[in-house]
């Protein structure tokens, strides 16, 4: 494990890692989409886009599994609890519940991160990828024990799916340069919370990592 003196490289080998895109979708990312139009700034969100597409590019050509997530609400408000709506309204205030809604262009994830055919797409209801979706039994199933996780927001889904990769047993690895929030003060606690307990790496970093663990096998 790191930390026990194995470089790190040792557990980025390509075909058991896979990388999570947390929740780019267009009410988070695009100028038209909820946030944007409740007015809050989304510029970080926006800028990390490039280096994702970048990683995701690398991802797919190693031979990484690619795995999206979806922030999902069910029409009518089917999949919000009164505790569920107390978060929002605590955690998000002023943005209400209703969103991104399932079948509404909100919910998509944005263009310049579209899926490619290989890659899977897991909807979810809470803040944490793996809580009450498939994503662990397909990870189980294509043999990956590692995930690097991008997206957004940093304080919110990807803190929690980081968290719970850990207590999957997996090993999380944070794309540190690749997450964001709306939020600069939220974003920076949690990525002190997330460098004291994880492995926090820059895209470019785990990138030449697969590369060179590939050459290796080669």
């Amino acid at each position: 494990m790191p930390g026990s003196g194995a470089p790190l490289i040792d557990f980025l080998a390509p075909r058991e890692r896979a990388i999570l895109v947390i929740d780019m979708q267009n009410d988070y990312c695009a100028s038209e989409g909820h946030l944007a139009r409740h007015g809050r700034d989304i510029s970080a969100i926006a800028a990390i886009i490039p280096r994702i597409s970048r990683c995701l590019a690398a991802a797919r050509e190693a031979g990484v599994l690619v795995v999206y997530s979806r922030q999902t609400t069910l029409p009518g408000g089917a999949s919000v609890s009164p505790a569920r709506r107390r978060y929002r309204e605590l955690a998000k205030p002023g943005l209400g519940s209703d969103y991104p809604l399932l079948g509404t262009p909100g919910h998509e994830i944005i263009p310049a991160l579209a899926p490619a055919a290989s890659d899977i797409v897991v909807d979810k209801f809470r803040s944490s990828a793996f809580f009450q979706t498939a994503l662990d039994l397909i990870l189980r199933a294509n043999g990956r024990k590692a995930v690097i996780v991008c997206g957004a927001v940093t304080e919110g889904c990807v803190e929690s799916t980081v968290r719970d990769a850990a207590h999957y047993d997996y090993l999380p690895v944070v794309a540190d340069d690749a997450v964001a929030s709306n939020d600069a003060t939220l974003h920076a606690a949690a990525m002190t919370v997330m460098r004291g307990r994880y492995d926090c790496l820059p895209c470019a970093e785990i990138t030449a990592a697969w590369q060179t663990r590939n050459e290796r096998s080669a």
